[in-house]
């Protein structure tokens, strides 16, 4: 995904800090004529995961963002789309479209905080 690897230029391009809104670094984006990702994705379908305290890219296996909504699809399972802080993506399914054990765990809180 190219929205990662966006993320990431304007990071290094601004001292290490983490972009908080798509539009601090929609410049770095290459975006289609009509505003969209390749593929016809609108951002607009994403949005930066709430973390109980500021994270930074060392903590490689927090979210950085998500689809806004799980979506289910035609056999009935559900999926929803994650991006690291490592700039991975993981695209998770299950039967039910609740995802918020893998969202705990990658959720920065002030008990998994960095020493």
């Amino acid at each position: 995904m190219v929205v990662p690897r966006a993320a990431r230029i304007f990071s290094v391009d601004n001292q290490y800090r983490l972009p908080t809104s798509f539009d601090e670094f929609r410049a770095e984006i290459p975006l289609a004529a009509d505003g969209t990702l390749p593929g016809g994705i609108g951002l607009d379908q994403f949005e930066f995961f709430p973390h109980d305290r500021a994270i930074s890219e060392a903590e490689a296996n927090l979210i950085f963002f998500r689809e806004k909504a799980a979506r289910q699809l035609p056999d009935g399972t559900w999926e929803r789309n994650y991006c690291l802080l490592d700039g991975s993506v993981q695209t998770l399914k299950n039967s039910t479209g609740d995802f918020s054990a893998f969202e705990a765990e990658r959720k920065g809180t002030a008990t998994n905080a960095p020493q």
